[in-house]
């Protein structure tokens, strides 16, 4: 899957970002651009994964409708993490002052390209 270029540009785009990755539903990493520890990037990642599933799973048992996007923030960091294709995962690593508004929209903006790779 060809997706080194695009989370290059979408790390490029958004002021403060650090890194990028596309995972699998069960956290590993399939493909990823960082600046900083990749290695550290990748296991912070799979926790969203496991994070998200379980909002996900809290907001169908409260019936309050999908979920668009995650943002988490945590020691030093912020991540994006957004769905694409099925059982995937976009993942946007941003600073804790980065723009996390642009980050989503950025993100967002991205997806469709993300998306095409995945289709059959």
């Amino acid at each position: 899957m060809p997706f080194t270029s695009l989370l290059k540009k979408l790390v490029s785009s958004v002021d403060g970002a650090t890194g990028a990755l596309i995972l699998e539903a069960d956290g590993e990493a399939v493909q990823w651009y960082s600046l900083a520890d990749s290695e550290q990037l990748r296991l912070r990642s799979a926790y969203l994964v496991n994070v998200l599933q379980s909002c996900r799973s809290a907001t169908a048992r409260l019936n309050v409708g999908p979920i668009g996007h995650l943002v988490v923030s945590y020691d030093g960091a912020a991540f994006v993490i957004q769905e694409v294709g099925s059982g995937y995962y976009f993942v946007l690593e941003i600073s804790s002052d980065a723009n996390v508004a642009l980050a989503v929209h950025r993100l967002k903006q991205a997806l469709p390209e993300a998306e095409r790779a995945f289709e059959p």
